[in-house]
Formats: C-alpha cells, sequence, structure tokens
C-alpha cells in the first residue's frame, strides 16, 4: 500500500452543501489564503440570458438545511426541511423590486456553506427539491444551474460543474490582496456549449474503453416546441452520472468507469518509467519510477530518488479485456461492499471516491483526494498528460486534451467534459472535475471584497444582447514602433496593461473580447498570462511558449473599463505579442 513520510498541513475549503450532505465530493483539499473576516456579501445579478426577470428564479441554501429569503436577506433554518416555491424561492423581478429596482444589490449576511441555484423558465417545484438540491438527472426537466460559495472563515466562489454544466454564467469579484476584480467563468452563449457537445464525433461502438460516446450519453434533453427537436438542458460530469437516474445505455456506467484503464496500463505504470513532476500547488518538485513489472509507482522527493515519499499500485486486474463482470462496476451507493480490486482509475478520477476511508480504500481517500504531491496524478490522467517525462509537462494547458493527435482512442483517450468546458472558459479555468483545482486551473477565488457580481449569460448565441461579431482585426503588436498598442517586447516579469476600449470596434463598455493570443521571438522559455483589469496575475498562463518557437491560443478575454493587462512569465528575456480580436459581449 502506502509508505508515507509526514505529509504537510493541508487546509481545506469549505465543504459545498452537495458535499455536506452526501450527494457527492464536490470541493477537495486545498491550500488557501489567509483567513479573511465573515463579510455581508453584495450580490449583484445581471440578466443577459434573454428570459425576462420575471421567468428567472432564485434559491439561496445555506448551512446544511437553511435558506435565505432573497427579498430580505434573512436566514430561515425551519425545524425540518420541506421546500415551499412560495416562500423558498423568488423570481429575480421581485428581488429587484425588494431591493430598489435594477441594478440591484443582495446584502447575503455571513454563511459557511451556501449555494445559490437559478433556473430559467419555471420554479423547482417541492418535489424537486430535497435537502441536498434538485436533480441533475434526466428527472428533472427545469434549465437551471448553481454556484456555491462561503462568506465565513475564508470567503470564497466558485463556479463549480463537478456535476453538471447547465447554463453559461460567470461571476466577477475581486481576489484577497488584490485591487481589480477578476472574471471566472463562461462568457459564451450557453447553446455554444452545448453544441460542442452535441459535435462530439463518435468512435465505433467495438471501442470500449476511452469510448467518446460515453460523453454524449451524459447530454440531458427535454421535448422542444411542436414540429421542433429535442433541446438540450444540462450535460451531468461523468462524476455526476452515479448520483442520477440517467441509464447510460451501451452500459455506460461501465464503460466510464474503464475509461482510462488502457491509458493508465500502456502509458503511466510502463515498466522502467521515470519522470518528474510538480506538486498541486507547483511548490516542490517529485520524481516518479515504475518498477519493472509495470505494478507500483513510486514517488521520491529527490532526484537520485533515495527519498521516497510514497507509492502506489497499479490497481488490480481491471486493465485488461473483456472487463470484469457488472458486480464489480456498477456504482450501488453502498459502498462497503467493494474491494480494492474492484475500484479502477476511472472510477476514482470521475469523483466516485468519497471522504469516508472505511467505506471506500484509503488508497483512494486519504492519498490521491487530499495529498498535495499525489493528488497531481489522478488530475494528469484525466487531462491525459501523466504520461509525459518532462519537469513543467503536466501543468503546462497546451499538453491538455490532446489524445492521439486530437483523437480519442482506447490508450490515448480524451476527456470531453473536461476539455470542452476549459475550452470555453475564461483564461480557460474551469472546475469541470473535483482535481481541477491541481495547477491552478480552477475557478475558485477567495476573496474580501464583498461585492460580488453574477452575470447570466445568453441562452441563444442569435440572442441581440449575446456576442456580437466583429471583422477580424490586429488590436495589439508588439512588434510595431513603441506605442500604446505595439512596441516595445514584453519584458520578463514586466506586466503591461492595455486599453482596447474603442479599439477595432470594441464599444468601451464591453465585457469581455474574442481574441486569439499569439507570442512570438521569445528569447527563452515562459508563458504570458492575459487577465481582466490592471490588478495581479492569476497563477494561469494564457500561452506557453519555448525559445524562437510562435505559440497561439484562443480565449475569451474580460474586459474592466476597456482594459486587461499582460505578465511575461518568463525568468529572463523578452518576448512579443500579437493579440487579433473578432468579436465581443456588453
Amino acid at each position: 500500500m502506502f509508505s508515507l513520510h509526514a505529509l504537510p498541513v493541508v487546509l481545506l475549503l469549505a465543504a459545498s452543501p452537495l458535499s455536506a450532505l452526501g450527494a457527492g465530493p464536490a470541493v477537495l483539499a486545498r491550500r488557501v489564503p489567509a483567513p479573511a473576516s465573515d463579510i455581508t456579501m453584495e450580490l449583484t445579478v445581471l440578466n443577459n440570458s434573454g428570459f425576462a426577470d420575471s421567468d428567472v428564479f432564485l434559491v439561496l441554501t445555506c448551512n446544511g438545511s437553511c435558506y435565505v429569503d432573497l427579498k430580505t436577506g434573512t436566514v430561515v433554518c425551519p425545524a425540518s426541511w420541506s421546500f415551499d416555491p412560495a416562500t423558498m424561492s423568488a423570481s429575480l423581478a421581485e428581488v429587484k423590486a425588494a431591493n430598489a429596482g435594477a441594478p440591484h444589490t443582495v446584502k447575503i449576511p455571513p454563511l459557511a456553506t451556501a449555494r445559490l441555484y437559478f433556473s430559467y423558465g419555471e420554479k423547482f417545484a417541492s418535489s424537486d427539491f430535497p435537502v441536498s438540491g434538485p436533480s441533475f438527472g434526466q428527472g428533472n426537466q427545469i434549465l437551471s444551474d448553481s454556484f456555491e460559495f462561503a462568506s465565513s472563515g475564508n470567503p470564497n466562489a466558485n463556479t463549480t460543474g463537478v456535476d453538471f454544466f447547465g447554463v453559461s454564467y460567470s461571476l466577477t469579484l475581486t481576489p484577497i490582496g488584490e485591487t481589480a476584480p477578476v472574471t471566472v467563468g463562461y462568457a459564451v452563449p450557453t447553446e455554444t456549449i452545448y453544441s460542442a457537445f452535441n459535435a462530439i464525433v463518435s468512435s465505433p461502438d467495438a471501442q470500449q474503453s476511452g469510448n467518446t460516446d460515453i460523453f454524449k450519453q451524459l447530454v440531458v434533453t427535454r421535448p422542444g416546441a411542436p414540429g421542433q427537436p429535442a433541446e438540450t438542458i444540462r450535460v451531468i460530469a461523468p462524476k455526476g452520472a452515479g448520483y442520477t437516474d440517467l441509464n447510460l445505455d451501451r452500459a455506460g456506467q461501465k464503460e466510464t468507469s474503464h475509461f482510462f484503464d488502457a491509458y493508465v496500463a500502456q502509458h503511466c505504470w510502463k515498466p522502467n518509467r521515470t519522470f518528474s513532476f510538480h506538486d498541486k500547488n507547483v511548490a516542490n518538485v517529485y520524481y516518479g519510477r515504475v518498477d519493472a513489472t509495470g505494478t507500483t509507482l513510486s514517488i521520491y522527493s529527490n532526484a537520485a530518488m533515495t527519498d521516497l515519499y510514497g507509492q502506489i499500485p497499479r490497481l488490480s486486474n481491471s486493465w485488461a479485456y473483456p472487463f470484469p463482470p457488472a458486480s464489480s462496476w456498477h456504482f450501488t451507493g453502498d459502498a462497503t461492499n467493494y474491494a480494492m480490486t474492484d475500484i479502477d482509475w476511472g472510477f476514482a478520477i470521475s469523483g466516485q471516491a468519497g471522504p469516508d476511508p472505511v467505506a471506500l480504500p484509503a488508497l483512494l481517500t486519504s492519498k490521491l483526494i487530499i495529498d498535495p504531491v499525489f493528488m497531481a496524478i489522478p488530475v494528469s490522467i484525466a487531462r491525459g498528460v501523466m504520461h509525459l517525462d518532462n519537469l513543467g509537462d503536466w501543468e503546462n494547458s497546451d499538453n491538455f486534451y490532446k489524445g492521439l493527435s486530437g483523437t480519442s482512442t482506447p490508450d490515448l483517450p480524451i476527456f470531453y467534459y473536461g476539455k470542452i468546458l476549459h475550452d470555453y472558459a475564461i483564461a480557460n479555468r474551469a472546475y469541470a472535475l473535483s482535481f481541477d483545482d491541481v495547477y491552478g486551473k480552477n475557478t475558485s477565488v477567495f476573496f474580501s471584497d464583498p461585492k460580488v457580481t453574477l452575470t447570466l449569460n445568453p441562452m441563444k448565441a442569435t440572442n441581440a444582447s449575446s456576442f456580437n461579431v466583429l471583422a477580424p482585426c490586429r488590436l495589439l503588436d508588439t512588434r510595431d514602433p513603441v506605442g500604446p498598442l505595439g512596441g516595445p517586447a514584453l519584458a520578463a516579469g514586466a506586466t503591461r496593461p492595455f486599453d482596447v476600449g474603442g479599439i477595432c470596434g470594441i464599444p468601451t463598455d464591453a465585457t469581455a473580447v474574442s481574441v486569439n493570443v499569439t507570442v512570438v521571438d521569445a528569447t527563452t522559455s515562459g508563458n504570458v498570462v492575459v487577465y481582466p483589469g490592471t490588478g495581479s496575475a492569476p497563477s494561469v498562463g494564457t500561452v506557453n511558449f519555448v525559445a524562437g518557437k510562435t505559440r497561439a491560443n484562443n480565449a475569451i478575454l474580460g474586459l474592466v473599463g476597456g482594459l486587461f493587462s499582460v505578465l511575461d512569465r518568463q525568468a529572463a528575456g523578452a518576448v512579443h505579442l500579437v493579440v487579433d480580436v473578432n468579436g465581443f459581449f456588453r
């Protein structure tokens, strides 16, 4: 099993209502900033969804079995939970009227755990809303989503997608220690993301492991208008399938469980393989070596591989075909019946492994889920980079979800749920699986400024208030003569702001732009971070590059007063930056 040195202290993010109530692990161990004081959060809701305020409904649950009356900001804790839509839910129009109209702010008292649910077109019914929150399976035919936060202890919020993706929205808030707000979530219309899931190319039915049809089966629909096709209303995360009524055909649960088997066996636990990687916080370097039989991975804290940190066995016999019988993979909710041989990588990575070491093996619960070194292993499997050997390979987002030249195969599968959400997220930050905080790719923001804005983005790409197409235009090029949108080149370690309001047809009140960011003529390797406003840069790079190579990435970039900034993360040297714009949001 494991041979471990004393582990570093890992602080825990406040549990979400779902995880606290046993509906599945949603938020996991992570390093957090110094505690902030409890705050009264001032929430502003901007409705660009295309639905009238009277057809957008809000429910705020908190602290286990309590809720917040959004008209008054009062926390109500009934003796027993019984959801009453008339008192526990309110339309956005009602909330606005109670809070002096739009733009409006709802003052929310300090809460240890909270989740704000919002639905379009109809309220949740009493039968749809148990204390753990509404189902996100096929039985729930209401278009909806939610975000989770805590406003006491260590105030934080995130646009969680570890259970499902429902609708496109974003959060704007100011991180602790910074002066400018950041925006996380999505800026594209909801149907753009739905279309990406529905466009996944099917693989042959015989391809059991790595079959892309797994992800198509996670799309939930409802009947369309008369004469119209069914409409998509959410996409369930692979982790979430075990907690819903979703009856996957073609043994979908089994395929999900064994999705990574061939990849792990053939590429990750390859006999005599050696590699190096960072822990989840990119604080220290660790070294891995697989034994000659390909059954045990040893992790060392020194390059000479003499200081053993711990070991991870390759799990049992689930790597070979045919797959084990259904009794060893089907999730029944009775986790106590599982033996070590019945749990495989797909099961762990998809989030089914709970926090109870009695219920599931300590291998999955105490180490891969909590330890900051071992957590890098499962997330790198999910992102399709664990087979890469060089330091930095696992945290370089350019390597994520590539499969075999962009194609999902049994031995190099693409985890499409994570790929699509990260591709369309602002700055490519999303919470697509339980381990997405490894290497800072998730959307969690710890904040002390009470002002938080929830923006509900358009459902339809054709909505007048959604994406506005621009003729492709060169926004800036540092190879040009010195100027506000020209030279000089970006210098190592320096941050440079750019004011693009009014440039290339971008209005001064635009909230985000769709851009292509290109780096050229780099003198050394590094990455650039492009981010909204002029505050401190986030940890996630926008484009990674090496010396002498041209690299590019598409991004939806938030603006603050028409401004965005660029940080050049090179140890030395310089790099040129080119940004082209093709549209904006307002």
